[in-house]
């Protein structure tokens, strides 16, 4: 499989475990594949530890980009380029609701949207004609 920024082919877990075994068989003159050996275990540690490696350059490579960059390295990025990062705030909005004539709808009320999102009405609206718009604002950011 290639990183998504280098093309640099990486082996895939399975690949790096084959290649462990190979690597203990030919040295040690054994089967990596006994069951009561060390080596098929040593095998498997090394090729998670490999598999840790490539997945970190992979992460490493994908911070040399603004458009892959994350957290700290983010900011790094604004700071060259004199854009700060701004302060995360909630969405904020309105949404017609339906219901029965001079029904209340009171600010703080929570409601849940049929995707699962939920928000806090943040203000009073009074049901008229069937329809009520009121001010919201997202729970989560």
């Amino acid at each position: 499989m290639a990183d998504r920024l280098t093309g640099f082919p990486t082996p895939t877990f399975t690949d790096l475990h084959a290649q462990a075994q190979a690597n203990y068989a030919s040295r040690l003159e054994t089967n990596p594949q006994l069951r009561r050996g060390v080596a098929p275990v040593m095998a498997l540690v090394d090729a998670q530890l490999a598999a840790g490696e490539y997945s970190y350059l992979d992460w490493i490579a994908a911070q040399t980009l603004p458009l892959f960059a994350e957290g700290a390295n983010l900011d790094a990025w604004g700071r060259m380029f004199d854009v700060p990062r701004k302060a995360p705030t909630r969405a904020t909005g309105t949404a017609t609701l339906t219901g029965n004539d001079d029904a209340p709808i009171a600010e703080g009320a929570a409601l849940t949207f049929s995707d699962g999102t939920a928000y806090t009405v943040t203000g009073s609206a009074t049901v008229v004609g069937g329809v009520a718009t009121v001010a919201l604002q997202a729970d989560e950011g």
